[in-house]
């Protein structure tokens, strides 16, 4: 594949067939920051002394891997609702919410090679009278702590918008299912009994996280149906980040649970394997 400049290409990515997006899209007042995504409340009714701030949402359509892409969002590539809902945090915290009332998404199913999803809340917050500063978190909470099963954590979910991935499948290589992206593993070589299934590359512009891209190396090997990366390694050039690996999954399809992952046996195989 010709190189192109990251820019270029996530330029003419935002006019190609996927009609999602650019990441979660707020309505109404904002103020000042009074919670951490991480620690948002969501139900059917916010707490007293809350008042309602606006509406947001946020939306993916999900890459079908068969025959490979290029210059995919991750956003697409690891289409989930766990991430739209952490988007919806995110989003919601920036512009002074706490609380998500009516938080509604689309049914999720991983095994699908296509579709969209979409999630929608609406954002409320306290009242000036009620309003009190942002108490730092606890030692022992990370602030950037994963935001969905992609890498990416809060504080830089809108990084899925903006890493863009390509898969390349090898020549007679087997298609498989779309696995959940927890059952997919890393390894510094080839295990015996997989079959090399093609080879991944994440991009994005200097300033976005690396766990984002190598994130963004599991998503595309979940959309793929491999069960491992193998070799990911990661270069920081001039003016954006590259993370690449190769994809492998065993010879013989490994049996899935009913949400896409590992049947619980081979899950604590593939665990001890690792180690």
């Amino acid at each position: 594949m010709p190189h192109r400049s990251f820019r270029a290409t996530l330029a003419s990515f935002s006019l190609a067939a996927f009609a999602c997006g650019g990441g979660a899209s707020y309505s109404g007042s904002t103020g000042p920051r009074v919670s951490e995504p991480i620690r948002f409340g969501a139900g059917d009714r916010a707490p007293d002394g809350f008042e309602r701030l606006g509406r947001v949402s946020a939306d993916c359509c999900r890459v079908d891997a068969r025959g490979g892409f290029d210059g995919a969002r991750l956003s697409d590539v690891g289409c989930s609702s766990a991430l739209l809902r952490a988007a919806l945090r995110e989003r919601a915290a920036n512009a002074g919410g706490a609380f998500l009332v009516g938080e509604r998404c689309d049914a999720d199913d991983p095994s699908r090679a296509e579709g969209s999803l979409e999630c929608e809340a609406e954002v409320w917050g306290p009242t000036s009278s009620t309003a009190v500063p942002l108490e730092p978190l606890p030692p022992n909470v990370d602030p950037w702590g994963p935001a969905a099963p992609l890498g990416v954590g809060y504080g830089a979910v809108d990084d899925a918008w903006h890493v863009l991935v390509d898969y390349w499948p090898e020549a007679g290589a087997p298609t498989r299912t779309p696995v959940n992206v927890e059952s997919v593993g890393e390894s510094d070589f080839p295990r015996v009994g997989h079959v090399t299934l093609g080879s991944v590359r994440a991009r994005a512009d200097v300033g976005r996280r690396v766990e984002s891209l190598r994130g963004a190396l599991r998503a595309a090997a979940a959309r793929a149906g491999a069960s491992s990366l193998v070799g990911v390694r990661c270069i920081n050039t001039e003016d954006e980040l590259i993370c690449v690996a190769r994809v492998a999954a065993p010879e013989v399809d490994e049996p899935l649970g009913s949400h896409g992952t590992l049947a619980p046996a081979l899950a604590e195989k593939r665990e001890s394997e690792a180690r």
